[in-house]
């Protein structure tokens, strides 16, 4: 099959090239045409309270792993949404502000991280950043004993490149798509050129039959 694949190739070797071109230059454009998408992240850490006794400890260590599930709620919940519409004077809806942030924990860890996407990166910074700060000024109206911190804010220096499109991706992906339709587009027309090839050879030999049987016929008539 491989070696079918490449004879095709070789003998079409002007339509596959033209097919590869157009898929490459279709993931190009796709790469123009799409809004870049920044990505901004900022961390809380949830703290317990220091005790001199190491059970304590270790138990308050535990319950608190299992705040941070609580706390991945909280964050993106209307309540802190419409804080943050308010802090950033929004003209986003609290709705829409949140389907921007998505909050990620360490289940072996007392970290939160905040992911806010934009197609600014100064304002996808400043959309993690508010709901990081507003939650933990606003903590303790959810839960009475929340202890969360904010352990870094989100700077643009780490925003500034986009995360979506993924442009070599993208090309890799034409690529590859163009490659597999320019060679199964040749192996196409190889087959039906062979076909053609096939048939004509045929016709030959068809005709020369049929002479044949035209004399033997007209042979056994002149006979009779």
């Amino acid at each position: 099959m491989g070696e079918q694949i490449l004879i095709a190739i070789r003998r079409h070797f002007i339509v596959f090239p033209i097919i590869l071109i157009c898929f490459v230059a279709a993931g190009f454009s796709l790469n123009t045409v799409l809004q870049p998408e920044y990505q901004a992240k900022s961390t809380l850490i949830a703290n317990f309270d220091r005790s001199d006794n190491l059970s304590n400890k270790y138990n308050e260590l535990l319950a608190n792993q299992m705040l941070t599930t609580t706390y991945q709620e909280a964050i993106q919940s209307l309540f802190i949404a419409n804080i943050v519409k308010s802090k950033l004077s929004s003209n986003l809806t609290p709705s829409e502000l949140l389907k921007k942030v998505q909050v990620k924990t360490d289940p072996g860890a007392l970290i939160l991280s905040i992911y806010a996407n934009a197609n600014d990166a100064n304002q996808a910074v400043a959309i993690a950043n508010a709901f990081a700060e507003s939650f933990v000024s606003n903590s303790t109206l959810i839960l009475n004993q929340a202890n969360v911190n904010v352990l870094d804010l989100a700077v643009y220096e780490n925003s500034s490149t986009p995360v979506k499109p993924k442009k070599m991706f993208n090309l890799a992906v034409s690529f590859f798509i163009g490659f597999f339709a320019a060679a199964s587009f040749s192996l196409f027309l190889e087959k039906k050129r062979l076909k053609k090839v096939k048939k004509k050879d045929r016709l030959p030999n068809f005709r020369l039959e049929t002479q044949v049987k035209r004399e033997i016929s007209t042979q056994l008539e002149g006979k009779l």
